[in-house]
């Protein structure tokens, strides 16, 4: 029995993964739409700060109210200019091209000794997470061509006036509003990046072990949770396993974004198979499983 349909309902408190349609579906669209524009996701996405052995989540205030400035994390209240090293140029990508793209950010940004501290971004909902660098003491116009370089279309930047947003260029189509959002910091919540709250108890596994549906929901969970553990952390687990079952991917994956969620890509050939943890899936029984 499929029971593809149960095993996509999130737990209560729980994430909810933008799951790509199913293959055999044949429908028109091949990703979930994203909650709202891109242009808004800007003005709305949380900033995580690590700095030093501390992480700061910097988020929207109320509209109208003050706004924290920079110094209330870092010693002055210099601007702080965050760069994304995820979905360059827009295009569909694997998760090993976002890590290509964020280690060319880092060598750039701990460059001719800049200031520099590791940044990820994300929705309330944590749809989709993008690390990225952020930059004290750089003028705002040599941040945006370095954005502009790396395939990104805007930077973030924080002082005190608020969060604004600046567009690098390279989307013609991108309609950013330049205005400062205020903005409020807290202390980051490491618990559990999957679960909201505290997220102080384990997540729960979506899918199963039976049928392709459910296999394929199984491989994209544990993909989205190794993406938010990797990006915020996880004090739970640490991303160790969480169930005995290990999901094989069969075809390549394309992240979410801020344009919508997961994608299946084409099909892996055999030497590709892996599971979720890098070992050899041709070994195992479940790739026969999920490829039928």
């Amino acid at each position: 029995m499929d029971t593809s349909h149960e095993s996509r309902r999130p737990a209560v408190g729980q994430v909810a993964v933008p799951y790509p349609p199913h293959p055999g579906d044949h429908g028109p669209l091949l990703r979930v739409r994203a909650s709202e524009p891109v242009a808004d996701s800007y003005r709305h996405n949380i900033i995580r700060l690590q700095v030093g052995d501390r992480f700061h989540d910097l988020v929207r205030g109320r509209d109208g109210g003050a706004s924290v400035p920079p110094g209330a994390v870092f010693p002055e209240d210099g601007p702080v200019h965050v760069v994304s090293g995820c979905s360059s140029f827009d295009r569909l990508v694997t998760s090993a091209d976002n890590a290509l793209t964020q280690q060319a950010l880092e060598d750039w940004a701990g460059a001719r000794e800049r200031v520099w501290y590791r940044a990820a971004l994300f929705p309330p909902r944590r749809e989709w997470v993008e690390t990225g660098v952020a930059v004290r003491g750089t003028p705002v116009q040599d941040v945006v061509d370095v954005a502009r370089y790396h395939g990104q279309p805007a930077v973030l930047t924080w002082d005190a006036d608020g969060l604004s947003t600046t567009a690098s260029g390279i989307d013609p189509d991108l309609r950013l509003d330049s205005a400062p959002v205020p903005v409020q910091v807290r202390p980051a919540g490491r618990g559990c990046p999957m679960r909201f709250g505290d997220g102080s108890g384990p997540c729960r596994p979506e899918g199963g072990p039976y049928g392709s549906r459910a296999i394929a929901v199984f491989s994209y969970w544990q993909q989205h949770r190794r993406q938010l553990v990797e990006a915020l952390g996880c004090s739970v687990c640490a991303g160790g396993p969480v169930s005995a079952g290990r999901a094989i991917a069969v075809t390549s994956t394309f992240t979410p974004s801020r344009r919508g969620g997961w994608q299946s890509g084409p099909p892996l050939p055999l030497r590709d198979l892996h599971d979720d943890h890098g070992e050899d899936a041709t070994r195992t029984r479940r790739s026969e499983t999920a490829s039928g």
